[in-house]
């Protein structure tokens, strides 16, 4: 958590925009903090895979 053990609005800002990551390459190795908050969060079952049971069309491969 972003505030000691407070979930704070940053922890759900992040948590929603970081599942896109892939795309918008941030560089999350600059910042260990905020990469390990991140690994334990998507260890969660309920946060690893956001997007499960969606009912929506297959995005394009990302280009690299």
């Amino acid at each position: 958590m972003a505030a000691g053990q407070r979930i704070s609005c940053a922890d759900f800002r992040m948590a929603t925009f970081l599942p896109f990551n892939d795309v918008a390459r941030l560089p999350l190795g600059d910042y260990p903090h905020v990469e390990s908050w991140h690994q334990r969060l998507t260890a969660l079952p309920a946060c690893s895979d956001p997007f499960v049971g969606l009912d929506a069309p297959e995005l394009p491969p990302i280009s690299s």
